[in-house]
């Protein structure tokens, strides 16, 4: 299983922008999961797939890159939506 969650976090790594991160974070939803701040959307691996593994392998593992756009802007916004068919549009 870990070496699994690695090669998906590779895979991820590599995806060049936000439609194409959400449509890989939808594909592997019970295995990562998005957190927010004030300011930022990053994905993480989910709190019951990180329950496998020790706190050391955890934090072991490759960092996921940012989402380039925060879901409280409007940017980020119009791609979630557009990636679950919605056309978004900011005014």
């Amino acid at each position: 299983m870990l070496e699994h969650l690695i090669k998906l976090i590779d895979e991820f790594n590599t995806l060049k922008n936000d439609k194409d991160r959400f449509r890989f974070i939808i594909q592997h939803k019970g295995i990562f999961k998005l957190s927010l701040d004030n300011d930022q959307t990053w994905p993480a691996v989910a709190d019951h797939i990180a329950a496998q593994f020790s706190e050391d392998v955890v934090e072991d593992l490759p960092t996921m890159n940012d989402f380039d756009g925060y879901l409280g802007w409007s940017d980020g916004v119009v791609s979630l939506l557009e990636v679950i068919g919605v056309k978004g549009e900011p005014v």
